[in-house]
């Protein structure tokens, strides 16, 4: 294993604190923060700051016309769909993008579709609400690990919680 630096480690975070890094890079990432205060204080304070966001994302609603479309779209969306190796299915959940606009959003989704294949992914839709800056992006994919590093490659808008949700009738 090779050791990360403290830029490496801190790119880390996001995955580390939602649960969605693990194997080799957890690993990797626990023994450098075993060893770095500096680093760990920026994990605590990082721990902190999710922390806050969620409680301020808890404190939102989310407006009923985008959780209508998100749920029609769930509800309307074809079972089986040729060329995509069907594990499970997953919304990820963007709580702010500062300045997020139509075509911003739109940039981000196109360049997600161009590196999808190289992580076996399939964004599917999107959705996104400009005054508060949420983004919704359904994806199959085989693991939420592999839906992050397709955001992470393309764009960098790495999600703030990616769940795996079942497809009602």
């Amino acid at each position: 294993m090779t050791p990360l630096s403290c830029a490496q480690a801190t790119r880390q975070f996001s995955a580390y604190l939602g649960g969605i890094l693990s194997g080799a890079p957890r690993t990797n990432l626990e023994a450098h923060l075993d060893a770095c205060l500096v680093c760990c204080d920026a994990l605590a304070f990082s721990r902190a700051f999710d922390d806050f966001l969620k409680r301020q994302w808890e404190e939102a609603p989310v407006p009923e016309s985008l959780e209508a479309r998100v749920r029609l779209a769930l509800d309307s969306r074809q079972s089986t769909q040729p060329g995509v190796r069907r594990t499970a299915l997953y919304l990820d959940m963007h709580r702010h993008v500062e300045g997020l606009t139509a075509e911003r959003a739109a940039l981000a989704h196109r360049r997600d579709l161009e590196v999808q294949d190289k992580h076996g992914v399939k964004y599917l839709r999107y959705w996104y609400e400009e005054g508060s800056g949420q983004v919704f992006c359904l994806v199959e994919a085989p693991s939420k690990e592999a839906a992050a590093a397709v955001h992470r490659e393309a764009h960098g808008f790495v999600a703030d919680e990616i769940i795996e949700v079942k497809e009602g009738s």
